[in-house]
């Protein structure tokens, strides 16, 4: 999986959607002591804002300002199942937030991809003289317009 570090790709996404159901009907989550859900909390989020967080249980007691001895009792199997190291054995990712990432990232290089291109279009129909504008719910062309010098250079429909 493709894991996201860089600075001002996560910047653009300060957010993320998550379902409550999804995580209370998890059998794992749920099993999890408070203390362990905490952990799992921070550690989530840490990976949403960062990318990735430390794999080692004291690069994470020093990431959270938490003694070694607390993360090694509370960094349990249960919380580890929610992440992954991949190839970096030494940062953690949480997989279901990089790929709630991969589709904003590809919804947001879509949305541009589309606004180029009519901005493109709408450029090219400005320069053929075929820009459509509405006016009363009917479309009109550049045509149907004459230019009223008495109206102070406003464009008023032609009566032909």
């Amino acid at each position: 999986m493709k894991i996201t570090n860089d600075r001002s790709t996560l910047a653009k996404n300060p957010a993320y959607l998550e379902y409550p159901a999804d995580i209370l009907n998890n059998e794992i989550f749920m099993r999890m002591s408070l203390s362990e859900k905490g952990l799992f909390w921070n550690l989530r989020l840490f990976c949403w804002r960062n990318g990735t967080v430390p794999a080692s249980a004291r690069g994470i007691a020093q990431l959270l300002n938490q003694s070694d001895n607390l993360i090694y009792k509370t960094l349990s199997s249960d919380v580890l199942s929610f992440f992954s190291s991949d190839n970096d054995v030494d940062r953690l990712y949480c997989p279901d937030l990089e790929a709630y990432r991969q589709e904003l990232l590809e919804k947001q290089r879509r949305r541009s991809e589309h606004g180029k291109r009519a901005a493109e279009k709408q450029m090219r129909d400005r320069s053929n003289g075929n820009a459509q504008t509405r006016e009363m719910g009917s479309d009109m062309n550049r045509a149907d317009y004459d230019l009223d010098d008495g109206m102070n250079g406003y464009l008023t429909r032609s009566l032909n």
